[in-house]
């Protein structure tokens, strides 16, 4: 629901806030304030304009996980009913970490020499601060009217009282940001001049939306983001304002969101951000932008995402790879597609050369690797982590598995085939916020069969970024038997339908090299599952760095021989309805295998998104 910036505040807020504003700057920026610098949101009313040019790494350090708390500094309680839809959009973002369904994880392409600024977001709480705002005024607007010395000076007394966590990436634990609100009646400035008070009341200097910066508390440090009450169209997209929950309190979340990235990515405002004229930060590449993705806002709908079952209107965020990959090449997002793609060839003969090429795929945050898996036993990667799009490299800077420049396009590989059969070629693309998934095809080869373990014929085929080869050695009777080989072993994920999912389960389609038993396991983010209500048991053996997976379905796999096959694994009526609220989720499919000759157990992982 669209509603009219004044018509709404007269009857909400009154006339206070109907003063008009004068238009600020097109971006934000970085301000430094007597000494303090901030990352401004400044109150904007513009279109919005597609970035084209990057952010810059200025050396400093962003955060890796984070621990919000919320502070509502309101003497007379007045903002209770609003707190509940704050507090609420950031646990439900803390419940959905990880996930590539909402702008967060946009700004996991963003590191620094310790890695990168993961999407991994533990909400810890709120709490209402009644303490009186200063009776000295630091400001040169009328009371209440706090500055943001006087913020800080409570933030370190609130902390202190409490003990709780300080510190930018601690060894152990995620680190604390703390969100501080004001109520609708007290401005913030950020100094007393007037002129360039960069206040959040209307018309004053810069009026600002919200900002964030750090300080010092008992010798650590503390990252904090004042969010005043300012629910005008300059702070959300410069139109009639959008409230998908029909409070005001929608438009002070949007200013939450663009807070959280950019303290993430520039935490001490020495991270990501422009060099020069505005000094963006990630956010605000993108201000106002806020169509895209699964919501395309088309009437009547007034939110464009859904977070935990709860809808919102937040803007996009930056995709620096946009500026660098052609394809898919939008700079401003409020979702991260992974969908790895490629053409199968034709029935191909042995030894013939054939090329696999995976330029189709949409990957929105630029791709750090291609795993190739060809299913005769060979596989190769091209490595691109040194073309990191935030980097500024070229895509011809991708390497093969040799180390060499792989003198292909960087999404192709060449092959060939010793002998005939059907294979199952997998593309396992991981970008550059760490997400994989992957994608199988199968390839038809016409030529002789594979020699029988029992001749005695050792053969080997590989594949290398750009070529592969094949050599052979006739048998000897003095020739040990070699012990038991791994079972070899692919799945593809048919199923992209989460309502046919949901109704009739999840297809799959596997082969394995021999007899084998076993099972396929169907994990969900545990934050996720959590709130749907499922249970099951955690997920053990990932690989370090996943977020906690709940195992949500299970099913026993047993074959008499090798080759390929089709399974259906069913959910429960309770694990299907409760999927059914969601529009879009992310799942693990874990295959796990063996046989009777080889204690040694295959394990094969992949990721589906399904969409309603």
């Amino acid at each position: 629901m669209r509603l009219l910036f004044g018509s709404l505040l007269a009857v909400v807020l009154g006339v206070v806030l109907l003063v008009a504003f004068r238009p600020a700057p097109a971006d934000a920026a970085l301000r430094t304030v007597e000494g303090v610098t901030y990352g401004v949101q400044p109150e904007d009313p513009a279109s919005p304009t597609e970035p084209t040019t990057p952010l810059s790494y200025n050396g400093g350090p962003v955060v890796h996980s984070t621990a919000p708390y919320t502070i509502f500094w309101d003497p007379k309680t007045t903002m209770g009913g609003w707190e509940g839809l704050i507090e609420g959009y950031l646990e439900g973002a803390g419940q959905e970490s990880g996930a590539l369904t909402n702008a967060f994880d946009v700004a996991s392409q963003y590191g620094d020499a310790s890695g990168k600024a993961a999407y991994s977001m533990n909400f810890r709480g709120g709490f209402t601060d009644v303490d009186s705002f200063p009776e000295t005024l630091n400001c040169s607007e009328a009371a209440p009217c706090v500055s943001d010395a006087q913020i800080r000076t409570e933030l370190a007394k609130y902390i202190n009282a409490h003990g709780l966590p300080t510190g930018l990436n601690p060894a152990t634990g995620a680190t604390p940001i703390y969100f501080l609100f004001t109520p609708p009646a007290a401005t913030v400035c950020l100094e007393g001049d007037k002129a360039n008070g960069h206040c959040s009341k209307a018309g004053v200097g810069e009026s600002l939306c919200s900002y964030h910066s750090f300080t010092t508390v008992s010798s650590a440090t503390v990252l904090y983001a004042v969010v005043p009450w300012t629910p005008r169209t300059g702070c959300q997209d410069g139109k009639g304002l959008e409230l998908p929950n029909k409070t005001l309190a929608d438009v002070i979340v949007n200013e939450v969101a663009a807070e959280q990235v950019a303290t993430v990515t520039d935490p001490l405002l020495t991270g990501w951000h422009d060099t020069g004229g505005e000094l963006n930060e990630a956010p605000d590449k993108c201000r106002n932008s806020f169509t895209g993705g699964l919501f395309q806002l088309a009437p009547p709908e007034d939110f464009n995402q859904v977070i935990a079952g709860v809808k919102y209107y937040v803007n996009n965020e930056f995709d620096q790879a946009a500026l660098y990959d052609g394809f898919p090449g939008e700079p401003c997002l409020n979702e991260v597609r992974q969908e790895p793609r490629f053409t199968s060839p034709n029935p191909v003969h042995s030894g013939d050369l054939v090329t696999f090429n995976a330029s189709q795929s949409v990957v929105d945050l630029g791709v750090a690797k291609y795993n190739w898996s060809f299913g005769d036993g060979t596989s190769t990667e091209v490595n691109c982590e040194g073309r990191v799009p935030t980097s500024g490299f070229i895509p011809a800077k991708c390497n093969g598995s040799s180390g060499t420049g792989n003198p292909n396009s960087v999404a192709s590989v060449v092959h060939h085939y010793t002998y005939g059969g059907v294979y199952d070629v997998t593309l396992t693309l991981i970008d550059d916020g760490g997400n994989p998934a992957s994608v199988t095809h199968e390839v038809t080869v016409s030529g002789p069969a594979p020699p029988s373990p029992s001749s005695g014929a050792a053969t080997s085929s590989s594949g290398t970024g750009s070529s592969s080869s094949s050599s052979s050695s006739g048998s000897s009777n003095n020739t040990a038997k070699p012990p038991p080989a791994k079972v070899l072993a692919t799945q593809s994920i048919v199923s992209r339908s989460l309502s046919s999912v949901a109704k009739g389960g999840l297809v799959i389609r596997y082969s394995v090299s021999e007899q084998v038993a076993g099972r396929f396991e169907v994990l969900l983010a545990s934050s996720i599952a959590h709130k749907l209500g499922l249970k099951g048991a955690s997920a053990a053996g990932l690989a370090e760095g996943t977020p906690a997976q709940t195992i949500i379905a299970k099913a026993i796999l047993v074959t008499t021989k090798g080759g390929r096959g089709t399974y259906k694994i069913k959910f429960s009526k309770a694990t299907a309805s409760r999927l059914r609220k969601l529009p879009k989720v992310s799942l693990m499919i874990r295959m796990v295998v063996h046989n009777a000759a080889s204690p040694a157990v295959t394990t094969v992982l992949d990721t589906v998104n399904l969409a309603r």
